[in-house]
Order: C-alpha cells, then sequence, then structure tokens
C-alpha cells in the first residue's frame, strides 16, 4: 500500500462527508461509481488534490446524542461521529473534486 507518513510514521486517513446541503445524501452514488466527491464548489480544492492512493477513507456521519450512549452524559447532548463505509483511494483524478476508491 502506498501511504504517506509523517514524522512519527502516522499514515493519512480520511473523515469525509456524502451529504451536501446536511440533507442530500450522496453515499448510495458514491458507493455504485466508486469514488468520493467534495461537495464544495471552490473550497478544499487543494485538500482532495493531496489525497493519495493507498490511503484509507471513512464517510462520517456527525450528529448528536443524549441517550443510549455508553458514558453518563447527565442529560446532555454530545457531539457523535458514526462512520457508514470505509475504503481505500485508488485513483486521485486531480480535479480537486473526485477520488476513486475500492
Amino acid at each position: 500500500m502506498n501511504t504517506k507518513t509523517d514524522s512519527t510514521g502516522a499514515q493519512a486517513n480520511w473523515f469525509v462527508g456524502a451529504s451536501y446541503g446536511g440533507t442530500d445524501d450522496q453515499m448510495p452514488r458514491f458507493l455504485a461509481e466508486g469514488i468520493w466527491e467534495n461537495g464544495y464548489g471552490d473550497k478544499l480544492l487543494d485538500v482532495v488534490r493531496s489525497m493519495r492512493p493507498g490511503e484509507r477513507i471513512a464517510i462520517k456521519s456527525s450528529y448528536t446524542r443524549k441517550h443510549g450512549l455508553p458514558f453518563d452524559s447527565r442529560g446532555r447532548a454530545v457531539s457523535v461521529m458514526g462512520i457508514k463505509a470505509v475504503g481505500t483511494i485508488t485513483e486521485n483524478l486531480n480535479d480537486g473534486k473526485r477520488v476513486a476508491l475500492r
């Protein structure tokens, strides 16, 4: 696997969203097409271009929860991240928008 590491030996891993505008879930399309696509028209283009084949990627969902937590939140809402899908980047299309996955 071709992954870059930092000075500590840690490999890059990407946590990305799949919901455009907070409600338009693109995950089924991403899975069917074997891609992940940046939902912003003009943001984060350089970040997407820095993604490399062999790096791991996870589609995540962020939300808050009060109940059913593995700890006592004292009735307060806490931030939660759910992992919806995981994969490996196979190609960067170098357009600042898309990477191919498996």
